[in-house]
């Protein structure tokens, strides 16, 4: 793991599996917007996502449910191992079966994870307000919006 340097504003840490690298870059021009210190990761598979887990040590996990090479059912047991780890299921293909499809595979009340669908008009607001509201919580970065 990653040593957190004992400092008043910690880092905020994110690792983003996504496949669309315009998806990739308006998050983290948000991420890099909304938040003075933060350490955004990207990676477009299950293969790069296990292996940048150790290195990002990530707070926050936003995963895109269906990439390009299948659904990312191999990384649902990492995520049941690591239940303090927020994660948010942002994807186009955001169905109700997928709700259900996830918290079968997870079995456990996922109280730490959240679904957007990418099509739905507030979605990205919606998604960076739980992001603020968990950051605030956990007092990770520091969400000072820059003019």
């Amino acid at each position: 793991m990653v040593q957190v340097l004992d400092n008043p504003i910690t880092r905020l840490r994110v690792l983003h599996l996504e496949d669309e690298p315009t998806w990739c870059n308006t998050i983290k021009r948000a991420f890099k917007k909304l938040y003075e210190r933060v350490h955004y990761k990207s990676v477009n598979n299950s293969f790069s996502f296990e292996y940048q887990m150790p290195f990002v040590d990530p707070q926050i996990i936003i995963v895109d449910w269906t990439l390009k090479d299948g659904e990312v059912t191999d990384i649902l047991d990492f995520l049941q191992e690591n239940r303090d780890i927020k994660v948010i299921f942002f994807s186009a293909h955001n169905e109700s079966d997928l709700h259900a499809k996830v918290l079968r595979a997870l079995k456990f009340c996922p109280q730490n994870f959240s679904f957007y669908d990418k099509a739905a008009p507030n979605a990205f607001t919606d998604m960076f307000e739980e992001i603020e509201n968990y950051a605030k919580k956990k007092h990770l970065g520091k969400a000072d919006y820059c003019a």
